[in-house]
């Protein structure tokens, strides 16, 4: 089966995509050249989380860490986003809102850079 024709499928709505990750109202998948990679059901998802590194401090370029909240889920990282901060910030909201929950209080964890 084409796994590239799995996304979105008829009935979803899709709210972000880029080339390398895109959010429906019912899960987020992980894309290469359009085709699913990976995907997390929305209600498994654990907040996005950004590490701290020295390069993201500076460069703003930081690994994505979206992990499954089922205890044999999965970790999903997406490497080299530029202002990976201010996506993950976008994504849990996006996310918070979908699901009809107030976003966690890691969001205030992840400080955007000073301009």
């Amino acid at each position: 089966m084409n796994r590239q024709a799995l996304f979105p499928l008829p009935w979803e709505h899709v709210r972000i995509s880029t080339g390398r990750y895109a959010v429906s109202d019912l899960r987020l998948v992980l894309l290469d050249n359009g085709a699913v990679q990976a995907e997390v059901a929305l209600y498994d998802l654990a907040p996005i989380q950004v590490p701290r590194t020295l390069v993201e401090r500076l460069t703003g370029i930081g690994t994505l860490t979206i992990t499954s909240t089922r205890q044999t889920g999965q970790t999903l990282r997406i490497r080299g986003v530029s202002g990976a901060r201010q996506h993950a910030i976008h994504l849990n909201l996006l996310v918070a809102d979908l699901l009809g929950t107030p976003p966690g209080n890691d969001i205030t964890s992840q400080p955007l850079p000073a301009l």
